[in-house]
């Protein structure tokens, strides 16, 4: 019900034309509730587990842009919506499949060397949505901002490119401490490593991609 207050609202003015909503303050559950109920796309969908996994990395989109925007929640609800039918767009279920199958091959070949190393960890790891949510369960706001400003000027192909890197990277860089870390079906506790790190990570895979020559940037009409 609070979604559905939320959203009228956001289409009513007073008569001074100054919005009712603003003084209104929905959580991230709300925000994601609203986009469901304008949308037909979560309706007409069967499989459960997609449904959730959509659910889920709205929601951690949403938790990040209501950091971003503070208290100005038809920004959060926007943003959230824009970014999340930017990423669901281009990460299809196919692809996703593609990339994170891609993934794991690199990986079992990466931590060859630790033979103690069970290969069914990729098996349990939420790669999948660690993706599709563009890494906001990931990685901490600020190296977060980071990414997404790059993922926000890339073609589709630089997108795919630049997040399965930035993935890789990340379980690279947790090498130490992987068989230790538990995983429940959508993330990793945050705080494994540190700021610098994670900005670090970024940057070296933005960086590893521009010279390689594979990124693919918007192109925009003059």
């Amino acid at each position: 019900m609070s979604s559905l207050c939320a959203m009228r609202l956001s289409t009513s003015r007073t008569n001074n034309s100054r919005d009712l909503g603003m003084d209104y303050h929905p959580t991230a559950i709300d925000i994601v509730r609203m986009i469901q109920l304008g949308g037909e796309a979560a309706i007409m969908r069967n499989n459960q587990h997609a449904l959730e996994m959509d659910f889920q990395a709205q929601l951690a989109i949403a938790k990040q842009m209501s950091i971003i925007c503070e208290s100005n929640w038809v920004d959060i609800y926007w943003l959230t919506k824009v970014f999340d039918e930017l990423l669901s767009h281009v990460f299809t279920q196919k692809v996703l499949t593609e990339v994170v199958d891609n993934l794991k091959i690199q990986l079992v070949k990466a931590y060859a060397e630790m033979g103690n190393l069970d290969e069914l960890i990729w098996e349990k790891m939420p790669m999948n949505f660690w993706i599709r949510c563009g890494g906001a369960v990931v990685f901490d706001h600020e190296p977060l901002l980071n990414l997404w400003d790059k993922i926000c000027s890339s073609a589709n192909c630089g997108i795919i490119k630049l997040l399965s890197t930035v993935i890789y990277n990340y379980l690279i860089e947790l090498k130490p401490y992987l068989s230790k870390l538990e995983v429940n079906d959508f993330a990793l506790g945050k705080g494994i490593l540190s700021v610098k790190t994670q900005n670090a990570i970024i940057k070296t895979s933005i960086d590893g991609i521009l010279q390689s020559g594979r990124f693919c940037s918007k192109k925009y009409e003059a």
